[in-house]
């Protein structure tokens, strides 16, 4: 049961709320008691039933990576992270199955919360998500280099503002129509928006941890 109409109206409320110094992050706001229990009773079936990788399947013959990956492989597939992620991929399916919405914008950035939402968008939603990259990307990222069989979980289009991101992206992707070169506003002429006579629309991109911003 949902307390708001949509995404804007709840954007709204919190807006309210902050200025009586109440502070809020939004993604809680779609918190429910079966979210609650369907995560704990999810995480412990995690680590019951499911094989876990194995550690060792990251050694090379010369160097063993098993103690740069040690604390984040055991909170990843065992500990916080594992949970987290669990509860996040309720939250973001309960706004995708519950919610319509035109299209969909996020600032690409590689994180793990991206993919979650992006897979329930592709579940849920008829129209299209669309990822920002707001950075510049170098070869060595692999953040964003995929193979086809993790494409799912990338937005519909991958929204790119430079020139020399696009070749690196374009290179590794091929003739794929997942890349649209863009062009930022940061770069162009300032435009003074009379608001007297004419009607805006203006789009700002943020993180969804308002403290990030």
């Amino acid at each position: 049961d949902n307390k708001f109409k949509d995404i804007y109206e709840a954007r709204k409320y919190l807006s309210d709320l902050k200025e009586k110094k109440i502070s809020h992050f939004f993604l809680d706001e779609f918190f429910s008691i079966k979210i609650f229990f369907y995560t704990f009773i999810k995480f412990f079936n995690y680590l019951i039933f499911f094989k876990k990788p194995n550690l060792n399947d990251f050694k090379n013959k010369n160097i063993d990576f098993k103690f740069l990956l040690n604390t984040d492989f055991f909170d990843s597939f065992y500990g916080r992270e594992l949970m987290k992620n669990i509860y996040y991929n309720q939250l973001f399916n309960k706004i995708a199955k519950e919610n319509f919405y035109k299209n969909a914008y996020f600032l690409l950035e590689g994180q793990p919360w991206e993919k979650i939402l992006t897979q329930n968008w592709k579940i849920y939603q008829k129209n299209k998500i669309y990822g920002l990259l707001n950075l510049r990307i170098r070869f060595w990222d692999l953040r964003f280099f995929h193979k086809k069989f993790i494409e799912f979980f990338l937005p519909n289009k991958i929204l790119i503002q430079d020139q020399g991101s696009y070749k690196i992206m374009k290179k590794f992707y091929g003739k794929s129509k997942l890349l649209y070169l863009i062009k930022p506003t940061r770069i162009t002429k300032t435009i003074k928006i009379d608001y007297k006579k004419n009607s805006k629309n203006i789009l700002v991109f943020g993180d969804y941890l308002p403290r990030s911003n």
